[in-house]
């Protein structure tokens, strides 16, 4: 995860929703400008994005959407996920 938010805040939410993945704090919102994905109509939060990324550093799928309130679901990402691994499987 990614997010230009307040490091305690984000500390916060990790702990309160038992998250077992790393947040990346992005206070300048490096990362977001670089994905080009700053919604500067909305006071320079990113767009929500969804990004799966293998282990070579290939990027497999990318959700953004210009409405911050819609977001995949984890369904739809485990879907994607089962996908690109049964495409590994039938590759190799």
């Amino acid at each position: 995860m990614v997010a230009n938010d307040d490091s305690g805040k984000l500390l916060k939410l990790s702990r309160d929703k038992g998250l077992e993945f790393p947040i990346l704090v992005d206070a300048e919102a490096a990362t977001v400008k670089a994905y080009g994905i700053l919604n500067t109509a909305h006071g320079g939060i990113p767009h929500p994005t969804a990004l799966i990324i293998d282990t070579d550093g290939i990027v497999r799928y990318v959700r953004v959407d210009e409405d911050y309130t819609v977001r995949p679901t984890p369904e739809e990402l485990f879907d994607v996920l089962h996908f690109l691994d049964k495409g590994a499987e039938t590759a190799e």
